[in-house]
């Protein structure tokens, strides 16, 4: 199995600086491209994964045929 890695151009200290202002981070492109394509292969090809996410108080799950 192929490990999934970071992209490597990521400004690590810049990140911090941003999550210790800000207590909360956004990271776009936070995967090495071959890494990203590899997820999204797997997570595309497989209908065994449910995403689930918070909004305030509330819970929510979302299965791939609702996507």
């Amino acid at each position: 199995m192929t490990a999934i890695r970071l992209n490597p151009d990521l400004d690590r200290a810049a990140l911090r600086a941003a999550f210790d202002r800000d207590h909360r981070l956004h990271v776009p492109d936070v995967l090495a491209s071959e890494s990203a394509r590899l997820l999204h292969d797997t997570l595309h090809g497989s209908p065994d994964w449910v995403m689930v996410f918070n909004r305030g108080n509330k819970h929510f799950e979302v299965s791939p045929e609702s996507a």
